[in-house]
């Protein structure tokens, strides 16, 4: 069952090829233009099934700046992996489309727990191609830049919170040549990275609080990453801006709605039945298919603004059908 009530034996339903590399443009044919749909012949009901039911190809997502095109990207956090099965399931996520591979390490002070090191970063960097985006939950990060850069790191992702001067490691990262990111949790205001932002490749906004998997979504947390997409587009459109905690099915639409154009999933990546490939095809569908009812919508309220009660609905049901799944 996916997310909005159909399953993958539907008519209509297709996989994305090899899951989400290069972001969902590599779903299909063209984006519609602005102007593409036909006004419907009688009322707008047949209209919106047409549209629910058609195929969206080569969806292309945009921020508030509408000449910067923001394409979606996965980055499966391998901290809710199997460690026994930890190589092969880093080939299996590549295989499967994942753009790069997102690496939590946690030092028990930071956050409550601990996970992996710079060891087991080196052991994974002649298994894949990818990126490996290393997350460092952990105080005063400065001293292990160097090592996790040697051990072959391509981007660092250093937090906000509890950073004695965030300028000084942001520079040291640029210096070690590396991809530089700044993390907010969801209790830090967004207005805390306008001073740094000129200097950052990604901004990543926490959707849970920092140290376990397996945690739900924070929806409080959507007004800020709308706030950061504003932010982005004015100051550094080239910006990705990035989402990790409780991103499924259900939530993946929900981030990429609010600007987020890189989702890291772990549990509903590595932890669901039916494989790696299954799962990130399941998070790109349910992307996709949120695409296809906002363009329903946006017709609908095109062709009778007085109907925005009914296609409010329509909206409202795929919501509902997304819950019901989730929980």
């Amino acid at each position: 069952m996916l997310p909005w009530g159909g399953t993958t034996e539907d008519e209509n339903y297709s996989p994305p090829p090899e899951g989400c590399r290069g972001g969902l443009s590599r779903i299909g044919g063209p984006t519609p233009k602005a102007g593409a749909f036909s006004p419907p012949q009688k009322g707008f009901s047949e209209e919106l099934l047409r549209h629910y039911s058609a195929p969206v190809r080569n969806v292309e997502w945009k921020g508030t700046n509408q000449g910067m095109k923001k394409h979606v990207v996965l980055a499966p956090s391998i901290l809710a992996a199997d460690f026994a099965r930890l190589g092969e399931q880093v080939k299996e996520a590549e295989r499967a489309g994942a753009d790069r591979i997102h690496f939590d390490v946690m030092d028990g002070h930071f956050v409550p727990n601990l996970s992996m090191g710079v060891p087991v970063l080196a052991s994974l960097r002649p298994v894949t191609r990818l990126p490996l985006e290393t997350h460092l939950m952990i105080s005063a990060p400065d001293p292990f830049l160097d090592a996790f850069a040697e051990a072959g790191s391509d981007w660092l992702l250093v937090h906000w919170e509890g950073n004695n001067n965030l300028h000084r490691t942001l520079q040291r990262i640029k210096a070690l040549g590396k991809r530089v990111g700044a993390v907010i949790n969801p209790a830090t205001p967004a207005a805390v990275l306008e001073d740094i932002l000129p200097d950052l490749d990604l901004v990543l906004v926490m959707t849970v609080n920092p140290g376990f998997g397996h945690q739900h979504f924070l929806q409080s947390t959507l007004p800020k990453i709308r706030r950061v997409r504003r932010m982005i587009d004015r100051v550094k459109p080239g910006c990705d801006l990035e989402v990790d905690g409780g991103i499924d099915p259900v939530t993946a639409p929900l981030a990429v709605g609010a600007g987020a154009n890189v989702l890291v999933a772990g549990s509903a990546i590595f932890a669901e039945d039916g494989g790696v490939a299954a799962a990130m095809n399941r998070i790109c569908a349910s992307i996709n298919q949120n695409e296809r009812i906002r363009r329903a919508v946006q017709l609908c309220r095109q062709t009778d603004p007085h109907q925005d009660d009914v296609c409010n609905s329509e909206r409202s049901r795929s919501s509902v059908q997304g819950s019901m799944k989730k929980h």
